[in-house]
């Protein structure tokens, strides 16, 4: 077990987080944004930041040590209010990084939130990533929404934080609703007196990033009194996000924007938060990521090279894509199924023979593991869909259209197969 703590307090453990010194959690910038925040609302951003920081801070070890068991102790004003949904908020960070999670509150000086009335319009808070769909997201919600929020999570990822503002550049030169871009810093730091891991020995997964980055969007859509939809876009591929392999299952599988999680993260902000009609929706889940760049406008597909999916795109010499890891393979085929190209990536996969590299390679056992997976929603390695069920019993769960889903995956399956096909050296892997 690794024991962390979150707070003034100096106390025995594995890892010491300090809002304000190594978790600079911007509560200034945060309350310059929004009007201010309550204390309830700084203990959620505090609670959301050291769940953050922990992800990142305790590196996941390989194979039998992959699955942590993480201890956290937070320090909250508003101890009554947030103890009964301990163990839901428990639930939830397990179910995104299959961590055993143990979060204990630690009693902070200050006055507990008193009963608040929000205001109450129509409209819509995004997660804008600086990514492809939230990109395409925020196109279709500024056609159709009077009121329009951007959040956007920055750290020091110099790369996303310029696609973001670069984006949002885009759509406030538009015509329609012009939304507003509230970016809110939240990252860790090592400082003399409250150290923190080095990068080299930080996890790189960060599964639960999105339990921070809704309580982000969640804390807007309250004070700017937007209740009906808080949007998080991501393509269905990777919102269900089927493991490749069964050597992708458990902790290394992402379910970030898994409807499941959407869920259970919906009921907790509104009991949490005293807000019954909030709804946390993903407009993309029986979307392929094909079809989402499909609804990209014809005025802005030349921004696409801006907006980043790359893992690694911050340690990357000459471009913003690798080339070699899942989401580049999977935003290359989306883009060129719409007959678009950029040249965008440091390593040009698709060309070269990967027959001839090790099976050790990267881009080979990527594109390798994804061939396979596309030949099982083809049909070439499961018939029907009695032998995919069995192959992924992931389908079967109820916050999801199981039919649907399958769709939406054979016609990923099309839509690979007809990029690949194309490529004399990588068309092997569908054979």
């Amino acid at each position: 077990m690794t024991v962390v703590y979150s707070g003034k307090k100096k106390t025995s453990c594995d890892l010491r987080i300090v809002p304000g010194d190594n978790l600079y959690v911007g509560p200034k910038a945060v309350k310059a944004a929004l009007g201010g925040l309550t204390t309830l609302e700084e203990d959620l951003l505090t609670l959301a930041g050291s769940v953050y920081a922990t992800d990142l801070g305790v590196k996941r070890g390989t194979v039998t040590s992959a699955v942590r068991t993480l201890e956290l102790s937070v320090e909250v004003t508003n101890i009554a209010a947030l103890k009964p949904h301990v163990r839901h908020i428990e639930h939830c960070l397990y179910f995104l990084s299959n961590d055993n999670w143990r979060i204990k509150l630690v009693p902070k000086d200050g006055t507990p939130e008193a009963t608040q009335t929000w205001p109450a319009r129509d409209g819509a808070v995004l997660l804008f990533s600086g990514g492809l769909d939230s990109f395409v997201a925020s196109t279709v919600l500024q056609s159709a929404s009077p009121h329009l929020v951007l959040v956007s999570h920055v750290t020091h990822n110099k790369v996303t934080e310029d696609s973001q503002k670069d984006l949002f550049g885009k759509l406030a030169a538009r015509a329609g609703t012009r939304p507003k871009h509230i970016p809110i810093r939240v990252y860790a730091r090592t400082s003399k007196t409250a150290p923190f891991p080095k990068d080299q020995e930080r996890e790189d997964s960060q599964r639960t990033r999105s339990f921070l980055f809704l309580t982000l969007a969640v804390l807007v859509a309250r004070r700017e009194g937007l209740r009906n939809v808080v949007t998080i876009a991501e393509n269905g591929q990777f919102a269900i996000h089927l493991p490749l392999s069964s050597a992708r299952v458990g902790p290394f599988s992402t379910h970030t924007a898994h409807p499941e999680f959407l869920y259970m993260a919906e009921i907790l902000f509104q009991s949490l938060l005293d807000l019954p009609t909030l709804t946390i929706q993903n407009p993309f889940v029986y979307t392929t990521k094909g079809e989402v760049v499909g609804q990209l406008p014809t005025d802005l597909q030349s921004s696409i090279p801006i907006a980043v999916s790359c893992w690694r795109s911050s340690r990357l010499a000459t471009q913003h894509h690798c080339g070699e890891c899942i989401p580049c393979i999977s935003r290359r085929i989306a883009v060129e199924s719409n007959n678009l190209m950029f040249q965008e990536y440091e390593r040009d996969l698709f060309a070269e023979d990967s027959r001839d590299l090790d099976h050790s390679d990267v881009g080979k056992r990527n594109l390798v593991d994804l061939a396979e997976f596309i030949g099982h929603f083809s049909g070439r390695l499961s018939r029907n869909e009695g032998e995919l069920l069995e192959t992924y019993p992931e389908l079967f769960n109820k916050h999801f259209d199981r039919a649907q889903v399958i769709k939406m995956y054979r016609r990923f399956a099309a839509e690979a197969s007809k990029v690949l096909t194309t490529y004399p050296n990588a068309k092997w892997v569908l054979q």
